[in-house]
């Protein structure tokens, strides 16, 4: 008799010790899963406030770019296959003429001329080999540096030679493995640079080359987003790159 008690009275302790453990882990369980819900909900309010902060500091639209056109690129081919026809028909002079404007590219024309060299009329070439001469010096004299000495950088700076050369440039912002990008998917800037009456051409900073309309490469260059100084780009990407 006193074996069975024993034993009884055991396996009821026994039975009471299981039965707590298992409510103290269910309670912990649910505890655990309370706060699990709870950073949920923390991390979901933070991810919606990192949202709402790349909109302010990158916005989809920028606000500062000069809204130039870049969607006449299509006429270049025929500028070029018309310069070819000219080699039969036309003078030497006239064919110079025609080559020399077909290697910049025009944008729309309702851009106000302010941002046109007026004062390099006539002088297309002269212009371009100093925006090459100035691109060439930099790129021999800088190094591109990720997260240091970037993209934007080295474009506002040759902006600024350029400005004391008297040659006036666009810095254009831009994806140029995309096409048709929109604003956020801009990660690169350079400089397009236009003569005296709105035609257009390339400086790539970060390699020292100029593209032109008959270059394969400006196609890319040209879809941008364009700004008149440095501080007016910069507003726009904030702390992006």
């Amino acid at each position: 008799m006193n074996f069975r008690a024993i034993l009884t009275t055991g396996l009821l302790l026994v039975a009471i010790i299981v039965g707590y453990i298992f409510v103290d882990l269910r309670s912990q369980l649910t505890s655990a899963n309370n706060q699990s819900s709870l950073l949920k909900t923390q991390l979901s309010a933070a991810n919606s406030q990192i949202t709402s902060l790349q909109d302010i500091i990158t916005p989809e639209m920028p606000t500062h770019n000069i809204g130039i056109s870049t969607s006449i690129v299509s006429s270049v081919p025929a500028q070029l296959k018309n310069a070819a026809a000219l080699q039969i028909s036309a003078s030497q002079d006239k064919i110079t003429t025609m080559v020399a404007n077909i290697r910049m590219l025009p944008f729309d024309r309702s851009v106000e001329s302010a941002y046109w060299n007026t004062a390099w009329a006539g002088k297309d070439y002269e212009l371009q080999q100093i925006a090459q001469a100035v691109n060439v010096a930099y790129y021999n004299s800088h190094a591109y540096i990720a997260n240091e000495i970037d993209c934007v950088d080295m474009a506002c700076e040759i902006w600024d030679i350029l400005q004391k050369q008297g040659i006036r440039s666009l810095i254009a912002a831009g994806n140029l493995e995309m096409t048709g990008e929109n604003f956020g998917q801009c990660n690169h800037a350079w400089l397009m640079i236009p003569n005296s009456t709105g035609m257009y051409f390339a400086l790539e900073a970060t390699n020292g080359q100029l593209y032109f309309a008959d270059s394969p490469s400006l196609v890319q260059y040209t879809e941008c987003f364009l700004y008149a100084k440095p501080s007016d780009l910069r507003a726009d990407i904030g702390s992006r790159w």
